[in-house]
């Protein structure tokens, strides 16, 4: 059961959405509901540096970006003992 338990949470973390992406102001996420809501949320900008921080109590939210630079930006999921870590851009 270890490996389709495994094999699971690897499908599911493949299945979360960013929407619009690019975006200009608000951006969606969405993640499969098995995995829940994320513990943590952290968004980087390109230097690798800690832009904003998120508290999610759902496994569908939305991020203001309205008041970043426009670039490319990371946003890191924390699920239990799991993360995923997806691509943005803001314009």
């Amino acid at each position: 059961t270890f490996k389709f338990t495994r094999w699971f949470m690897v499908f599911s973390l493949n299945n979360i959405s960013l929407y619009p992406n690019p975006t200009n102001g608000i951006l969606n996420i969405s993640a499969n509901p098995v995995l829940g809501s994320p513990k943590n949320v952290t968004i980087y900008n390109n230097l690798g540096q800690i832009v904003k921080t998120v508290n999610a109590n759902s496994n569908e939210f939305s991020v203001d970006t309205a008041n970043f630079s426009s670039g490319v930006y990371f946003i890191k999921l924390d699920f239990n003992n799991n993360s995923k870590t997806l691509r943005f851009i803001k314009n």
